[in-house]
């Protein structure tokens, strides 16, 4: 791999280590590739060998000639040579050989940290901390921001509302206000002919609200994919980074209670700012509604909640329990961020 700068200004949190808690290691191995023109080096071995020889002559003696292995402590086996003359001198010949192999595995947290220096060493990385840091800022560009996450309320909805539970609420609706209706029969024959009745219509609407519900998911997509809303700023002017994620680059299995709170993200920007985007831009499906129409769908949802000003749980009512907001639109300026690593 090409040199890497020791010394080089990391954005905003310098050298100090980072823990990640979603991280597409796919991302990050063809960033080190293309910034460093080389290949991913994921493991390497090095040896170390030594040699070392030592001569002694010592004088008188006798005539021997001998050879023989000795060990020494720390060092091993070393061979001993002997050849002594007549004239009574003595050599030995004492040789040594050391050999040592470390093995070095190479990371994601540690092609991370290179990719994060080298970016911001080519000034190819943009800090967002504003609305006016993301002004100019274009589909392609390398962007880190900090900000506090949320998932979309409407994709958490979904969550809940299973297919399943839907098909039974649909259900139960239809059977409680049939059998409002059951005290105007004059025989027992009529009445089981209407519960009949009534039960095949409460599973057929049953049945339909659940293949409803499938389909939404699948429009929805969340299986794969999900969208979360980090606001980086509040107020007035609030800045919104919505960043899609792949559900299989978490480090853990409950994505949404692990990125909740104030979270660092390295990403690429997939579109220019935009100002109040429709919450269901990139549904397939629901996309053709209009923000206008599902403005006063929720306002009808809402108002029916509220309007259950009998109904009370441990003494308080329940449009006071409850605090239902969906809201149609991403309020102010937002950007859309596909993700290389989330970390705090």
């Amino acid at each position: 791999m090409s040199h890497i700068p020791e010394e080089i200004h990391v954005v905003s949190r310098g050298s100090v280590p980072v823990v990640s808690i979603y991280q597409n290691p796919d991302h990050v191995a063809g960033l080190v590739q293309q910034l460093f023109n080389a290949p991913l080096i994921t493991e390497s071995i090095q040896e170390n060998v030594g040699d070392t020889t030592n001569s002694i002559n010592v004088e008188g003696g006798v005539s021997i000639a001998t050879q023989a292995n000795v060990k020494v402590p720390l060092l091993g086996n070393a061979g001993l040579k002997g050849d002594v003359s007549g004239a009574g001198s003595t050599g030995q010949i004492v040789a040594t050989g050391t050999r040592s192999t470390q093995s070095f595995v190479y990371s994601q947290a540690y092609y991370l940290n290179i990719v994060r220096k080298e970016l911001q060493a080519r000034s190819l990385l943009k800090r967002v901390d504003s609305i006016d840091d993301a002004e100019h800022l274009q589909s392609g560009d390398f962007v880190e921001y900090q900000a506090t996450f949320a998932p979309s309320e409407l994709t958490t909805i979904m969550d809940v509302m299973t297919p399943d539970l839907v098909g039974q609420i649909t259900r139960w609706l239809h059977v409680k206000k049939e059998t409002a209706l059951f005290e105007g029969y004059d025989s027992i024959e009529l009445v089981k002919r209407a519960a009949v009745t009534m039960n095949e219509r409460a599973e057929v609407n049953a049945g339909l609200a659940r293949d409803v519900v499938k389909a939404l998911q699948a429009d929805f997509r969340q299986d794969k994919t999900r969208e979360y809303y980090g606001n980086i700023v509040s107020g007035d002017r609030s800045l919104t980074a919505i960043t899609i994620c792949d559900n299989a680059h978490f480090v853990v299995d409950d994505e949404d209670r692990i990125l909740d709170g104030v979270f660092t993200v390295l990403g690429k920007v997939t579109s220019s700012p935009e100002e109040n985007v429709p919450v269901l831009q990139r549904n397939k499906l629901l996309r053709n509604l209009s923000p206008d129409g599902v403005d006063t769908v929720i306002n009808q949802v809402t108002g029916m909640i509220q309007g259950q000003t009998s109904t009370t749980v441990g003494g308080l009512k329940i449009d006071n329990l409850l605090d239902l907001k969906l809201a149609s639109r991403v309020a102010g300026t937002s950007i859309r961020v596909v993700p290389i690593a989330i970390f705090v």
